[in-house]
Parts: structure tokens; sequence; C-alpha cells
């Protein structure tokens, strides 16, 4: 699987464009990753991705009020890192994004980013749930 790094530094908003014209997810890497599981770890697998994916999305939520930058750091390094397994392009370019910002001129960047990211994470969230509900029991 090709996974490739976000094209170029979304450090200004001149440069988000390309963020938001990122595929929403790649399905074929969705499902090698599926493949990989196989039958046995499936629903492990899934489970584990919408706890973590919660998790990320209550962090970020609450970090925004400060905003708490190392909060952010954190949970959008874990947000790029799951979003890139999955294939989640668009969500892992968002994440790559956010995590870039600093406290010193990412504010505005971050009002930006943050409501179609925190989007994002709720429509894996979504598919991963659907796709968790429609394995064998």
């Amino acid at each position: 699987m090709d996974r490739d790094p976000m094209p170029v530094p979304a450090d200004s908003a001149e440069t988000l464009d390309h963020v938001f014209l990122a595929p929403e997810l790649d399905h074929d890497e969705f499902e090698h990753l599926m493949s990989l599981a196989g039958p046995k770890y499936s629903a492990e697998l899934l489970s584990r991705l919408m706890a973590d994916l919660s998790s990320v999305h209550q962090h970020l939520v609450a970090s925004q009020a400060g905003p708490d930058w190392a909060v952010l750091h954190a949970q959008t390094h874990i947000l790029a890192a799951m979003a890139g397994s999955v294939g989640a392009r668009r969500l892992q370019y968002l994440a790559q994004a956010a995590n870039r910002l600093n406290d010193t001129s990412g504010a505005a960047l971050l009002e930006r980013l943050m409501p179609p990211m925190l989007t994002q994470v709720q429509t894996l969230h979504r598919m991963v749930a659907a796709r968790h509900a429609g394995l064998p029991a």
C-alpha cells in the first residue's frame, strides 16, 4: 500500500486546500487492514478503533477551550497514525496539519481545522461501528 505523506506542509491558510480535497477513505487500504486482521481479530480491531476514536474525539473537544496545545499535539499525533493506518486520508491530513500548529501562530488555523477534523472523526467512527455491527457474532 502506498501511504502518501501530506503533499505540502499545511502551516498556513493558503496551503490547506489539498487537505480538504483529500479523499475521505481509501476503501482498498481499509479492506487490506481487515484482511490482515482476519476473521479472528477483526472484531477486536474494530472495537479498539471505535474506543480510540471516541477517546481522541473527547480529548480534542476538551482541548479546544484553551486551546491546550500539549493535548492537541498528543491527540493529533495519535489520530494521524490511526487515520493513516485505515486509509482515512482527509482525516490523516487534517490531524497532521493540526499537529504542526503552535500557540504563537496556530489559533486561527486551529479554528479552521477543528470542525472538519471532528466531523471526520465522527464519520470514521460511524463507518467502523457499522462494519463492526455487520460482523458475525
